[in-house]
C-alpha cells in the first residue's frame, strides 16, 4: 500500500491522523529506518513499523497525538526470548517520531439561510472548512456561494449520518423554519465534536430537549449543547448573528469558553 495516497486521502477528507516514522534503530528491530505508518482515531493503520506489542503501543501513541495535537520521538524497546533459557532478553530499540497531520476545524451548518449563509463566509475567513447542508436545491445553486464552501444537498438526517466527526469538528444546527433541528440534534449529539449549536428561543429549545429526552437522549449530551446559540453583541441581522456565533465557536475552539463574559443570546 502507497501510504501517501493515504496520506492525500486523509487530507483531502479532512480526517484527523497522525503519522509515525521510524527515525533510529539499535540493536535487532523489526523495521528500517524510515519506515512510516498512519493512524486514525478509531486505531485504523496503514502500513507497519513492525507489529506486535511496540506497535500497539505506537497506535495509543499515535492516538494522543491527535487528541493532544502534539508531536514527539518516543523510544521503544522489543524483548524477544531466549530460546535456550527461555527468557525474556531485550531484542533492540527503535525511536519513532509521531505527528499529527495538520487539518482544518471543520464547520457543519444545517441550514442554508441567511444566517447560515453568513456564518459560512465567516468562516472561511477565519480558518474553517465550512460545509452546508440542506435540502433545498434552487438555494444550494445559487451564485452566492464562495468556491470553498462545500454545498450539501439532500436529507438533513441522511447526510448528518455520513459526515466525519472528530475532536476538530464544529456542528450548528439552524434548519428552515426551525423544522428538522430536532431531527439533526437527535442525529448528531452522540457524535464526536469539540461545539454543537443550536438557534432557537428558550420554548422551542425545551420542547426540543423534553422530546429528546423521551426518546431516551442523556440529559448530560444535551448540556453540550450552546443553546441560545452565540454571544449578546447587540445586533440581530442576520450577518451580526452570524459573527456572534463564529465568537463563540473561536472562543470554544481555543478552550476559552469558560471565559466568556458576554451573556447568551435570548
Amino acid at each position: 500500500m502507497n501510504i501517501y495516497n493515504e496520506i492525500i486521502r486523509h487530507q483531502e477528507e479532512n480526517r484527523a491522523a497522525a503519522l509515525a516514522t521510524v527515525v533510529k534503530v539499535e540493536g535487532s528491530a523489526p523495521q528500517v529506518v524510515g519506515a512510516k505508518m498512519l493512524i486514525d482515531m478509531d486505531g485504523n493503520i496503514y502500513g507497519t513499523v513492525g507489529g506486535g506489542t511496540v506497535e500497539a503501543r505506537v497506535i495509543e501513541d499515535g492516538i494522543k497525538a491527535i487528541t493532544e495535537r502534539t508531536a514527539g520521538i518516543f523510544k521503544y524497546n522489543f524483548s524477544i526470548k531466549n530460546g535456550a533459557e527461555g527468557e525474556m532478553i531485550c531484542g533492540g530499540q527503535m525511536e519513532i517520531f509521531i505527528e499529527p497531520l495538520v487539518i482544518y476545524p471543520m464547520l457543519y451548518i444545517f441550514g442554508g439561510g441567511h444566517i447560515g449563509s453568513s456564518l459560512a463566509k465567516i468562516a472561511i475567513e477565519v480558518g474553517f472548512q465550512a460545509v452546508v447542508i440542506d435540502d433545498r436545491k434552487e438555494l444550494l445553486s445559487s451564485d452566492q456561494w464562495p468556491e470553498s464552501v462545500k454545498l450539501l444537498q439532500g436529507n438533513f438526517t441522511e447526510i448528518a449520518q455520513k459526515l466525519n466527526y472528530g475532536p476538530d469538528c464544529f456542528i450548528v444546527i439552524a434548519t428552515h423554519g426551525h423544522l428538522y433541528d430536532q431531527d439533526v440534534l437527535e442525529e448528531c449529539i452522540s457524535k464526536s465534536y469539540k461545539y454543537i449549536g443550536m438557534i432557537g428561543s428558550k420554548n422551542k429549545v425545551r420542547t426540543i430537549f423534553n422530546n429528546l429526552i423521551d426518546k431516551g437522549i442523556n440529559q448530560k449530551l444535551l448540556n453540550r449543547v450552546h443553546t441560545p446559540i452565540g454571544l449578546d453583541i447587540g445586533g440581530r441581522s442576520p450577518a451580526e448573528i452570524a459573527v456572534s456565533i463564529i465568537a463563540e465557536i473561536i472562543a470554544v475552539k481555543y478552550d476559552k469558553a469558560d471565559n466568556l463574559k458576554l451573556m447568551k443570546l435570548t
